[in-house]
């Protein structure tokens, strides 16, 4: 699923075979379809950790973080400002 960008992981410093994956992917134990619209928008900009901060982090054009405007935003919304970050210009 990593490979086709429908998800990402976070790996252990120490251990690059230990990977986690962040939790808000998922909806009713499927991942959600936008987390692969979001990666293919990044394309590999971000990866493990900061990829996962980057998620988190207060947007301002949002006024919130990504993950909390994946469940209270409109998806297409989400999406534009995902592709303005990416191309600002």
């Amino acid at each position: 699923m990593e490979k086709e960008q429908t998800l990402f992981s976070v790996t252990q410093t120490s251990e690059k075979s230990n990977r986690g994956y962040p939790a808000f992917q998922f909806d009713a134990g499927a991942v959600r379809p936008v987390i692969a619209s979001i990666l293919k928008i990044l394309d590999g900009d971000y990866k493990n950790w900061d990829l996962a901060l980057w998620f988190n982090s207060f947007n301002c054009d949002l006024d919130m973080s990504l993950i909390k405007a994946l469940d209270t935003m409109p998806l297409e919304q989400v999406l534009k400002e995902v592709d303005k970050e990416k191309s600002p210009y």
